[in-house]
């Protein structure tokens, strides 16, 4: 018998009486096997949840940031207390994260090797209604290996990131560009494990949960038919070209360097939305400038039209018989004359004419940015996009990418075809998938035992 089994073992044995007259609060119990939603007009309710659950955040979002994880008080308090089958006071019912199934199959969802629990909620119709997912910090269960110990690591982390997100999605939402991405919040969680019977009553970080699936999980479906019929289908005729566009602004200006293929979801209408956004403004990849495969000259750009082999430098690559669907994805193919220049948006234009007119200071209190490296990247990055254009802030515009991680700009392919099942650039596309020199993954020389594949100086020819 493991933990989980013994603790649900201990849970019958050691509970307070269930009847209709005295089932407890959530907050009288240790763990609790099922917890009833309160109605959020319940008065008592209302004593132990402070703030809305909605995405409009919390009611004091600077006290909200101290407490998405339990004090030592609260743990010691919480484990006097006797254990429950049943209790009422939660707010929403959380699940595990299960499979989703997309375009007629299902698709496993990974829960990582981090320390944060992700769940998924359905919102009460009184809180907007829809999914949401919701990440958990300071669970006292290993979520890989499910031993139990109240062990809160990495806080002042979590709480920089956190601030970061909030203070992000503020500047995106107000340049008008929230229609690309998931909206996140914090707010009080109030609910049981599903597994376990835990009671989080601490703070997590809610996020609207993207539709569809990721482009990642697309390719796993290997059928030929698929293949060619309903990714050919969805990448051409039905996909969002706008929101291809509007995508790259976004990633450009906030900096985005993780944007690949599992931070992109489509659904089965071609609409593409973005997760994940922390790995921008040199948050934490400090040798980061951008990369995205939104953004051509960029790693992850590069890596979908030659293939990570390739940009890898693994010996003896070479390039794949089938093109990948994702070069689609090259704003190029969408924008007006294959760019964009300085025909931004209007709300992205009077943004980017704010943020250029703020000092770093003011821009860090305005949006919160919890660290001065934050504001002084999206302050640049703005005052070029505004003044010297897209192009130019993508090609030359800081913060750049190191040496070894600039790619030169090939032409894009903007349309595919299929001969004998094998899928191709649906017109002419002369690229030469030359690399540039140094580690690729590093960004420092090359040190390898065998010759540099690497043919030019990283940033050359960008004009």
């Amino acid at each position: 018998m493991n933990f989980i089994e013994t603790l649900q073992l201990l849970a019958f044995i050691f509970v307070l009486p269930c009847d209709e007259a005295s089932v407890p609060h959530v907050s009288e119990c240790n763990f609790c096997m099922k917890c009833h939603n309160e109605q959020i007009s319940d008065s008592f309710g209302q004593r132990h949840i402070q703030g809305p659950l909605s995405a409009g955040g919390d009611r004091d979002t600077a006290t909200a940031f101290d407490r998405i994880f339990p004090t030592t008080e609260d743990i010691q308090a919480k484990q006097s207390r006797p254990n429950c089958t049943e209790c009422h006071g939660c707010r929403v019912q959380l699940q595990p994260l299960k499979a989703v199934t997309a375009f007629g199959q299902d698709f496993r969802v990974e829960i990582g090797a981090s320390p944060e629990w992700i769940f998924t909620a359905e919102l009460p119709p009184s809180e907007g209604g829809g999914r949401a997912v919701v990440k958990v910090w300071c669970m006292p269960f290993d979520k890989v290996h499910r031993t139990f110990q109240w062990r809160c690591q990495k806080l002042d982390m979590a709480v920089r990131a956190n601030k970061f997100l909030i203070a992000q999605q503020r500047v995106v939402e107000e340049c008008g560009l929230m229609d690309t991405t998931v909206k996140v919040w914090l707010a009080p969680v109030n609910a049981v494990d599903p597994d376990t019977g835990l009671h989080i009553w601490w703070y997590g970080l809610w996020m609207q949960r993207a539709e569809g699936i990721s482009l990642n999980q697309l390719s796993y479906i290997t059928r030929k038919s698929f293949v060619e019929e309903t990714i050919m289908d969805l990448l051409q005729t039905k996909l969002n070209k706008t929101r291809v566009i509007r995508s790259a602004m976004l990633d450009l200006l906030t900096s985005q360097c993780d944007r690949h293929a599992q931070n992109v979801f489509i659904n089965e209408n071609g609409n593409i939305q973005l997760i994940d956004n922390l790995q921008a403004m040199k948050f934490n990849w400090l040798k980061c400038g951008s990369d995205s495969i939104f953004l051509p000259g960029t790693q992850k750009y590069t890596i979908a039209s030659f293939g990570g082999n390739i940009v890898w430098k693994k010996i003896g690559s070479k390039p794949k018989r089938t093109v990948n669907p994702m070069v689609l994805l090259d704003y190029r193919c969408y924008a007006n004359g294959g760019k964009i220049g300085t025909d931004y948006p209007l709300d992205l234009a009077k943004c980017l004419t704010k943020l250029s007119s703020l000092t770093v200071q003011e821009i860090m209190e305005q949006y919160g940015f919890p660290m001065q490296r934050h504001a002084e990247v999206l302050s640049v990055r703005a005052k070029d996009m505004l003044s010297k254009g897209f192009e130019w802030s993508l090609k030359h515009g800081e913060p750049l990418n190191l040496t070894p991680r600039r790619y030169k700009w090939h032409e894009p392919c903007c349309k595919l075809g299929v001969h004998h099942h094998v899928v191709s650039c649906g017109h002419a596309w002369n690229i030469s998938m030359e690399v540039p020199k140094g580690d690729p993954l590093h960004g420092t020389e090359w040190t390898k035992g065998y010759p540099d594949p690497g043919t030019y100086l990283g940033g050359e020819g960008l004009d």
